[in-house]
């Protein structure tokens, strides 16, 4: 199959645009939101959906840049050198289909949607869902833009019989497997499932699992053989250990003991010390703190007579500023009394100016709707005619017989069979030539003449002369009675046919037929009209069109009232004349007024900023003076506590000299205690107490292991403990032989098993080797000549991805997912590409379409220049390749045929209006 052109008419951004296509190579590019995609989507639906339908997806098609008309979409496109034009008008239940073959028939409706099934050889959707559902037909072979670096192999699976069919043709039958080898390779297999695990471990049931046991039991006998052995080699040498520990413990008790004692005695001494010391700290804090706080007094009774004389000295020129600021405010306030004065006369001629402005703007309104509504009675008026036209066309028809193409293709079977029964009867009957005779001839009682012939089809007396007469039986007798039964059966069927339509001849059928074709076709050419004069919704425009007019002129009469003086118009011409010189004197004083009003705002805002600046220094030189008698009064108050100059000076010194005395014996008595090491003290005394406690803990121990180990010899060594351990090792070593034969055997089965299953994958890859080939021959256009590609087939036969290696590349084998996003995109068009080729070969005319919407986002400009070699290869290999895209000269090497789609229209969008029925 090969499109030849595709045109779709006011189909969301495309109001109408035609795509004509070369059977090769096609580059149609355009700018973002242009309609690429959008016409990829348009070709989809035609192919896929029907057109009879509504729901979600037929009211996404409506344009909603140019309303007006419904979606409709045809395709030109060739099939085994035959070219046929699909035609489809999405209106929902009203859609139509046409399909026409080129200098052949002509199929409609649901006859045109089985004809095109048959063609693409895939189902046509309809029903709920039908937008998801037509997605996936053609998925590999249309990519849709955002899938392009998606792993293709889903596609590739979605099409496994048709591809398995062409790869068996392209030798891949020759490596399947045989039915003796996959018998083998499922018996290993079962047994790897019975004896291992998913994860290689053998299973507890099998003879390596219960072997296996064996030797964890028999390693377990011989632990426990081990265990007793060494618990009473222990026993005895616990006992020898607890007899040494309680001999030399006693003398290290006494020893401790005394020297825990001498340092006991040394901490009495500390404790002495820190508490004198704890006495005089105190006493040095006393002093410390009297001494400060006189030295504090002394400073701030000089910082407040220092802050005193400051604030007097600042409070002069404080005073001077405040008189300049008072005749400032007083200037600044009758400035902005008389501008408020010029403001308040403007804005009654402002007001005056408004009502003019708003009536004349009125009166221009009502005649615009006055107008528009005299153009809505007129188009109603059209409404009518073709709505009572549209009528008089569906009464003629109902009056026409009801001969449809099935009717008619009924009656002409019928009348197809009387011809046949009659000419078959006509080709039974026996036909009589009377050469010459001397005797009188008479064939069933009538005279027959020399020269004469006659066509006997009925059983008849031929008499010659007076003594001779003949019986002839034409067709054998029963035959012909049979036949002319037959005759006589398909002409009164076609007869009771006919009159049950009312109709004379099948002639005068196909005369109604064509009738009532052309009366349908003029009907729905009349309900196209009336649905493009918005016939459906005419009368409510109409109804509130003349609800607008009444309540503009109503408003124009209470403006008239507010506004005498305004001059009367006839005409819109002179209503708008009006409004524009109104709305100029208008525009004029409101400039003056917004002139008045920066003038007055910028008074005002002079006469609060004078007030502002005359308050804020007020307040400051209220409260200079504030602070000037509190700091008076802290001075006052500072000296009659302290007492005067003498006195504080007295006082200051006799607490410096307490100060020093109590620190020096503070002093004394940290040396002494410094002396002794208090910390270290404290340390030897948990020392060794630690150490004594140790030490009882430690006989306590040994008496307890002695008592222990000695009822353990006792109890326990009764039996020959290395005799034990002997017979474990013994039925250990015999447990582990059974295991290591048992794990053989097991491997064994567990190689042959692998071995069959590389085998079967090395068939998988002869299998999809022409596949594989295919894709590489694509990929060396990319990445080299020494470029390889496998193909890997799953053990059900599903495809499961690609490796790929890259002479260029140290990394061995990549799989697909591992790629760059530029990789993934390029990878994926080679297998699309590949298997679109595999495919080709089966059709009629070896070639299949494949579209590329904007697939290669993620691939710079110098890759996508070498990417047109694979697409060149792929259309000299008989396929049709169609790239959209937003950079057109990225593609301008490749040689296709290009269209570019215009810049789309920037409008603002409208609500769809609901579809309405026209039919009666």
């Amino acid at each position: 199959m090969r499109f030849k052109s595709i045109t779709v008419r006011n189909y969301r951004v495309h109001r109408e645009v035609t795509v004509p296509l070369d059977p090769m190579l096609n580059v149609i590019g355009g700018p973002n939101e242009a309609g690429k995609s959008t016409l990829l989507e348009a070709a989809r639906y035609a192919l896929f959906l029907r057109a009879r339908g509504g729901g979600e997806t037929q009211r996404s098609m409506h344009s909603l840049t140019h309303p007006g008309g419904h979606p409709e979409v045809e395709i030109e496109f060739e099939i085994a050198g035959t070219d046929y034009r699909l035609a489809k008008r999405f209106s929902g239940a009203s859609g139509t289909a046409v399909l026409t073959q080129a200098g052949g028939s002509t199929w409609q409706a649901e006859e045109a949607e089985e004809k095109l099934s048959a063609l693409l050889g895939v189902e046509i959707i309809s029903g709920r869902g039908a937008g998801e559902k037509v997605e996936q037909q053609w998925a590999h072979l249309l990519v849709s833009q955002g899938r392009s670096g998606s792993s293709p192999v889903e596609y590739a699976n979605a099409q496994r019989d048709q591809l398995f069919t062409r790869l068996q043709s392209l030798g891949g039958a020759a490596v399947m497997q045989s039915e003796t080898d996959a018998a083998v390779a499922g018996r290993f297999r079962d047994l790897v499932e019975e004896w291992f695990t998913k994860n290689g471990e053998p299973r507890v049931g099998s003879d390596f699992g219960r072997a296996d046991i064996a030797v964890k039991q028999a390693e377990e006998a011989a632990t426990q053989a081990a265990a007793q052995l060494r618990k009473l080699e222990e026993a005895a040498q616990q006992h020898q250990q607890a007899e040494a520990v309680l001999a030399s413990a006693k003398p290290e008790l006494e020893r401790l003991r005394s020297e825990l004692q001498a340092v006991t005695q040394q901490l009495s001494r500390v404790k002495e010390l820190q508490q004198r010391q704890s006495t005089q700290q105190t006493a040095v804090l006393h002093a410390a703190t009297t001494h400060e706080n006189l030295q504090k007094g002394e400073s701030e009774i000089e910082q407040l007579r220092t802050q005193v004389a400051q604030l007097r000295e600042a409070m002069t020129p404080r005073e001077q500023a405040l008189a300049t600021l008072k005749a400032r405010v007083e200037e600044t306030q009758k400035l902005a009394q008389d501008r408020e004065s010029e403001r308040h006369k403007l804005d009654a001629t402002l007001r005056e100016a408004r009502l003019r402005a708003d009536a004349a703007r009125t009166q221009m309104e009502w005649l615009e709707k006055s107008q528009a509504l005299e153009a809505l009675r007129q188009r109603m008026e059209q409404v009518r005619t073709l709505a009572a036209r549209q009528k008089e066309e569906e009464q003629a028809l109902a009056r026409l017989p009801q001969v449809d193409a099935a009717k008619l293709k009924s009656l002409r079977k019928l009348e197809t069979d009387w011809m046949q029964a009659d000419a078959a009867l006509q080709a039974m009957a026996t036909g009589i030539e009377v050469l010459a005779s001397d005797q009188p001839i008479h064939l069933g009682g009538t005279p027959l003449a020399p020269g004469e012939t006659r066509v006997v089809s009925s059983d008849a007396e031929l008499g010659i002369g007076s003594g001779v007469k003949l019986r002839i039986h034409p067709g054998g007798g029963s035959s012909l009675v049979q036949a002319q039964q037959r005759r006589e059966k398909a002409r009164a069927a076609l007869q009771d046919d006919l009159d049950q339509s009312g109709l004379d001849s099948v002639q005068a059928a196909v005369e109604v037929a064509t009738q009532r074709q052309l009366k349908e076709g003029g009907i729905g050419a009349l309900k196209a009209q009336l649905d493009g004069l918005g016939a459906g919704k005419i009368g409510r425009e109409l109804a509130a069109a003349e609800q607008e007019e009444a309540r503009v002129l109503a408003e124009l009469e209470r403006r008239r009232a507010a506004c005498s003086d305004l001059p009367t118009v006839a005409d819109l011409a002179g209503a708008r004349a009006l409004t524009a010189t109104t709305g100029a004197t208008l525009r004029e004083l409101e400039i003056q007024e917004t002139t008045l009003k920066g003038v007055l705002d910028a008074s005002s805002r002079a006469a609060r900023e004078a007030a502002t600046q005359h308050d804020r220094q007020h307040q400051a030189h209220q409260a200079e003076k504030d602070q000037l008698t509190t700091r008076e009064a802290q001075l006052a108050q500072m000296v009659k506590m302290h007492g005067d100059d003498a006195e504080r000076t007295a006082r200051l010194q006799e607490a410096l000299t307490h100060r020093r005395e109590f620190e020096e014996q503070l002093a004394r008595t940290q040396r002494e205690l410094t002396a002794l090491q208090p910390d270290l003290l404290a340390g030897d005394e948990l020392r060794l107490k630690r150490s004594i406690k140790i030490k009882d803990e430690a006989v306590s121990q040994a008496a307890i292991d002695q008592g222990a180990s000695l009822q353990i010899l006792r109890s326990e060594g009764t039996l020959d403990p290395h005799a034990a351990m002997a017979v474990a090792d013994a039925r250990l070593t015999e447990a582990r032989r059974q295991r290591e034969h048992a794990r053989r055997r097991s491997q064994a089965v567990q190689l042959l098993h692998e071995l069959f299953q590389e085998e079967q994958s090395s068939l998988a890859r002869q299998f999809t080797q022409p596949l594989a080939e295919k894709v590489s021959g694509y990929l060396q256009c990319l990445f080299g000549p020494e470029t390889t590609v496998q193909v890997k087939l799953g053990a059900d036969n599903k495809f499961e991805g690609l490796e790929i290696v890259r002479p260029d590349r140290q990394s061995g084998a990549l799989g697909f997912d591992v790629l760059s996003g530029g990789a993934r995109e390029q990878v994926a068009a080679a297998l699309r590409l590949a298997m679109a080729e595999v495919l080709a070969a089966g059709q009629p005319d070896k070639c299949l379409p494949l579209v590329f919407d904007d697939a290669f986002a993620y691939s710079d400009p110098g890759r996508v220049r070498t990417l047109q070699r694979m697409l060149d290869l792929a259309a000299t290999r008989g396929l049709q390749v169609i790239v959209l895209t937003c950079n057109p000269a990225d593609y301008a090497t490749l040689g296709a045929r290009e269209f570019r789609l215009p810049e789309p229209t920037r409008t603002a969008s409208v609500p769809l209006a609901p579809i309405e029925s026209t039919s009666t």
